[in-house]
């Protein structure tokens, strides 16, 4: 790929997965930074089940082009993207920071979700955001209305930690420090690397991911703080979630 001219050689089509609320409007931002790399709008996906109509969906993304989901791990994804060269980039976070954030996000943020039923439900019977976590945390089963609790509901995404081509991302990596912000992208940029990318080039990639990155303009974006769990975790939440979800935050490398 060859940077000192006006339009780049565009990289192979690149698929980017999230756990919902784990930061996947600011690698987003880091990706469009990426010459040659830009964001396909219409090229979401959400529905983990439907292989044939998603096969056919990811082939018709461009080079050039990266498609973006929170898509569960399954051996017939991680095939469809194998076949078609595609390569996946999976953003992680801390599971607790998760929780916290995705109870904001469905009772705050209607206007950018449909789950209008669970944020009805949270609202008239929790009257509070630590009330609302922890049915979020423990699950729940009222007559016909059901939702899973936490570990039921972040699992399936764990297989993508151990999938040979993808490569994780984690959150905290990328708003701790500068240092570890620049580590992250350019581990980014090497795995992205086709091979001709020099030194001076992998610089000028990681200056323009870190350019690009701007939290403000993140329509979802609330806070984004490490550890904003412990502000909202009282002690029994805390063994209630070891309890629940324990074995799932060691599965993803936190404690």
């Amino acid at each position: 790929m060859i940077f000192n001219t006006h339009k780049p050689t565009p990289l192979k089509p690149v698929f980017l997965n999230s756990i919902p609320k784990s930061g996947t409007n600011l690698l987003i931002q880091a990706l469009s930074g990426v010459p040659g790399l830009k964001h396909e709008p219409t090229a979401t996906f959400f529905n983990s089940y439907e292989y044939p109509m998603n096969f056919y969906r990811l082939g018709k993304v461009r080079n050039g082009n990266f498609a973006v989901g929170h898509i569960y791990y399954s051996e017939e994804w991680s095939r469809m993207l194998r076949r078609l060269q595609m390569k996946q980039i999976f953003i992680i976070r801390d599971l607790r920071d998760i929780l916290v954030s995705l109870c904001y996000f469905i009772v705050d943020k209607p206007q950018y979700h449909t789950m209008n039923q669970l944020r009805t439900y949270l609202i008239t019977h929790a009257s509070t955001p630590i009330e609302q976590i922890r049915l979020l945390m423990t699950g729940i089963q009222d007559g016909d209305f059901y939702y899973p609790d936490f570990k039921t509901w972040i699992s399936p995404f764990s297989g993508w930690l151990n999938d040979s081509n993808t490569l994780v991302v984690r959150y905290e990596q990328l708003v701790e420090t500068q240092e570890s912000r620049t580590q992250a992208f350019k581990s980014i940029a090497n795995y992205l690397d086709d091979g001709t990318w020099d030194k001076k080039t992998m610089s000028m990639i990681v200056s323009s991911m870190e350019a690009n990155v701007d939290p403000r303009f993140c329509g979802t974006f609330r806070k984004g703080v490490i550890g904003d769990w412990k502000i909202h975790f009282e002690q029994q939440d805390i063994e209630t979630f070891n309890k629940i979800a324990g074995t799932a935050l060691r599965d993803f490398g936190y404690k």
